[in-house]
């Protein structure tokens, strides 16, 4: 089976993400990824473009910015006041970096797919440990019928630890084993 090919346009201006575009189908490309920063600085109307662009190839639309770090109180409350809030900001988060790989294959001769994934959610707290860092694994698999109709199930399994503070202290903490269990049904209309 043939691996799939994802080229991720990262860039700020369409015209240069267009350009990659074309180049990355031309050698071979099968999924075109509109990435954060394309998205961030021409919204969905790039998605828009690459999908009347190239209407035969899976476009993918992937925007994550989780600094947390760069919180901030900026109205409705006294100087001194936003200063306290924004130092306690600052001691309570950190910044998160997320992970997210997965494969689809498709059965030979026919329209149907299989496909699994892995995803990590690191915790935005600083110093928690990794356990409370949030993992998924996924499986799934999809049929396309008369290259119109598109039918998926997908299944995902996740698992944590976290606590809980009983009336807003940490004087009754209860730790949890924390088990998420996920069936999706979709069915779309391809236009």
């Amino acid at each position: 089976m043939k691996p799939i090919l994802q080229l991720a346009l990262d860039f700020v201006d369409l015209k240069r993400a267009l350009k990659s575009a074309r180049a990355g189908i031309a050698g071979g490309v099968d999924w075109l990824e509109a990435g954060t920063p394309l998205i961030k600085s021409e919204g969905l109307h790039a998605v828009r473009e690459l999908r009347k662009l190239f209407p035969d190839s899976t476009i993918v639309a992937d925007m994550k910015i989780m600094d947390y770090t760069q919180m901030e109180f900026t109205d409705g409350f006294s100087y001194d006041y936003i200063v306290q809030l924004q130092n306690q900001i600052d001691d309570l988060m950190t910044t998160a970096i997320d992970y997210h790989i997965g494969t689809e294959i498709q059965i030979p001769n026919l329209p149907v797919f299989g496909r699994a994934g892995f995803m990590y959610f690191q915790s935005p707290f600083d110093g928690d440990p990794s356990e409370f860092n949030k993992k998924y694994v996924s499986a799934g698999a999809g049929a396309v019928v008369d290259n119109q109709f598109v039918i998926d199930f997908a299944y995902t399994y996740g698992w944590w630890q976290d606590y809980g503070d009983n009336y807003g202290s940490n004087v009754s903490r209860t730790y949890q084993d924390i088990l998420v269990d996920n069936m999706i049904l979709t069915l779309a209309v391809r236009f």
